[in-house]
């Protein structure tokens, strides 16, 4: 079965910081059937929401972005070295 493979940048901030502050961006690689992208984006959203919607900090955005098979295999390498 194909995969895809996915990058999604999930954005962060320190509650009480103005918008256009500082935003922490956090990387997740992820392989993907082609027929679940929605349910593991809506897998990807859940999970970080309950991570980093706290008393401190709040998920403020969570992109996606389909990548080649090289491009996840050069990211893969800087993230599991």
């Amino acid at each position: 079965m194909d995969k895809l493979h996915v990058l999604y940048t999930v954005k962060v901030k320190f509650k009480g910081e103005e918008a256009g502050e500082k935003v922490l961006k956090r990387k997740h690689l992820s392989k993907c059937a082609k027929g679940k992208v929605s349910d593991q984006l809506q897998f990807v959203y859940d999970f970080y929401s309950q991570l980093y919607n706290t008393n401190y900090t709040e998920m403020v955005g969570l992109d996606m972005k389909f990548i080649s098979v090289a491009e996840y295999d050069e990211l893969y390498q800087e993230v599991y070295e």
